[in-house]
């Protein structure tokens, strides 16, 4: 057995208060106009019910292709946080050299260990060039002569890397 539950008022009995009510033969304008805004308010919900109904039918065979993919990226942004994680564990040392006095120059092994950035900050390095004190890779004593120019440097355990 099937009920079927009403939803909205019931227009049955407001057609029918409307039809024993006096305004049928006091006020027959507006007696037509409560008929027709029941009739009206009856067709609209109907309308809206069932294209509801069918856009709910929609959405849910839908949703399990939208669920897929919002899972699918889900995981990508995961592996895109824990790679994040991982780089952070390498920080970038930045070490701005002013050449504006004068030529400068920096023992290699001073630097910490990981990622270091030497940077010529002041764009004289033309001129007053920076001269790093030791070994990078094969490199001794390299030099940054060009103004604003920059060497990347990866210290691990006493060696020195160029890197990119």
């Amino acid at each position: 057995m099937t009920v079927s539950k009403q939803i909205g008022p019931d227009y049955g009995r407001l057609k029918t208060t409307n039809v024993n009510s006096k305004t049928q033969t006091t006020n027959p304008a507006l007696f037509q106009t409560v008929n027709g805004l029941i009739d009206g308010v009856k067709r609209f919900q109907e309308f809206t019910t069932q294209n509801f109904t069918d856009l709910t039918g929609t959405v849910s065979s839908s949703f399990g292709s939208i669920s897929s993919s919002i899972t699918a990226l889900i995981e990508q942004i995961i592996i895109i946080r824990d790679l994040l994680e991982v780089m952070s564990l390498e920080i970038i040392n930045s070490i701005p050299i002013d050449t504006s006095s004068g030529p400068v120059t920096i023992d290699i092994g001073d630097l910490m260990e990981g990622y270091n950035l030497i940077k010529d900050v002041t764009g004289n390095a033309g001129a007053n060039n920076i001269t790093l004190v030791g070994t990078v890779e094969t490199v001794i004593n390299p030099v940054i002569n060009v103004n604003y120019g920059m060497l990347h440097i990866y210290a691990y355990q006493g060696s020195y890397f160029n890197w990119v």
